[in-house]
């Protein structure tokens, strides 16, 4: 007879046991009174006053399969955003079997481009800031091992970058996405630097099973400085590994919610009225300045994930914890007309 897989309550393991996000949303209804029954690690339901929801990490009845289907799709997703006048990166694909044709279409737009596959998670087969037809064909490859059919070349837009949470149409919460690097002191090497840095993020709850790691781009990045893991970096002195910014792949975080300008905050909300059966997604913006107000050239949507991790917001590494998971819970059963939802007006819980 098989083994019985065993669950047990969400109360009584710690975060990790169960996938993260799912796991607080599970604490949410939990903590409002009701029983949870989990189908995996990832998988739970509930009957909520007649109604069950359940979740799948943060897929949920508020995403329909056609708009998790195109947010999959970074090349339907910029389509889709621009023919409703939100800004987005110019792109072209190509097919992944012709690099030659990949390095014509690239000398086309110009560099510097982003060159990524064109589905994925996590920031795989991605390569920012590609400067010449020698990195091209380097960042094509990492593309290519990744991409089904196509790959897409961007025009690399400079700026800092920033997760946005929206639920149904509300942009709720926004953190800094900060590329790995570490601050010297004057005494240790840079891979000191790096691995004191990786201990401290085991304290975080998001950030403990992201940490950074010298892999082979950020090797080459630090031979193109002149250095190299065993520098020994100045007191102060900052050392950028990767331009990348992916929480899964060591870089920081820093809530935001407060400190963008509002403008984004409505930028986020175009992005969810543009796409239908869409009620909960991660919107990454770059952006010259979050401080100053969103414009058409400075600013853009990079990506719409249909399944956002819950983590980055409720433990940054700077900055203000937010509630997120209760807001969804919220939104759900409002959506059903359930009668445990928080009273008074919505709005109440937006960001500002």
């Amino acid at each position: 007879m098989a083994r019985r897989r065993a669950f047990p309550d969400a109360r009584e393991v710690e975060l990790g046991h169960y996938e993260m996000s799912a796991h607080l949303l599970a604490l949410e209804v939990l903590r409002r009174g009701h029983e949870v029954g989990w189908l995996s690690h990832a998988y739970f339901v509930a009957d909520i006053d007649g109604y069950m929801i359940g979740f799948w990490s943060t897929r949920s009845n508020l995403v329909s399969s056609v708009a998790a289907k195109t947010a999959a799709r970074k090349d339907m997703t910029s389509r889709l955003l621009r023919a409703n006048g939100i800004a987005v990166a110019d792109f072209r694909t190509v097919s992944a079997k012709n690099r030659g044709r990949g390095l014509v279409v690239a000398k086309r737009l110009g560099y510097p481009l982003v060159v990524k596959p064109i589905a994925g998670m996590k920031g795989r087969g991605v390569t920012v800031d590609v400067r010449s037809s020698r990195s091209f064909r380097a960042a094509w490859d990492d593309a290519v091992e990744t991409a089904a059919r196509r790959v897409i070349l961007e025009r690399y837009f400079p700026g800092r970058e920033a997760r946005f949470l929206m639920v149904g149409e509300r942009s709720v919460a926004a953190t800094a996405k900060i590329p790995p690097h570490v601050i010297g002191d004057g005494h240790r090497t840079i891979q000191q630097l790096i691995d004191a840095k990786n201990e401290a993020r085991k304290t975080n709850p998001h950030l403990g099973t992201r940490p950074i790691v010298l892999h082979d781009h950020r090797l080459a990045r630090l031979r193109a400085a002149g250095l190299d893991p065993q520098s020994v970096p100045s007191e102060g002195e900052r050392v950028d590994l990767d331009v990348k910014a992916s929480f899964s792949d060591g870089a920081d975080s820093a809530d935001v919610t407060e400190v963008v300008h509002p403008t984004y905050h409505d930028v986020v909300a175009r992005v969810g009225r543009a796409f239908p059966g869409l009620e909960l997604a991660g919107v990454d913006l770059l952006a010259h300045d979050f401080e100053q107000p969103a414009n058409p050239q400075n600013h853009v949507v990079c990506e719409v994930n249909s399944m956002p991790a819950l983590g980055a917001h409720h433990f940054p590494g700077v900055g203000e914890s937010r509630d997120v998971a209760s807001l969804i819970v919220d939104h759900t059963l409002r959506r059903a007309g359930a009668g445990d939802a928080t009273d008074g007006d919505p709005a109440d819980e937006s960001a500002r």
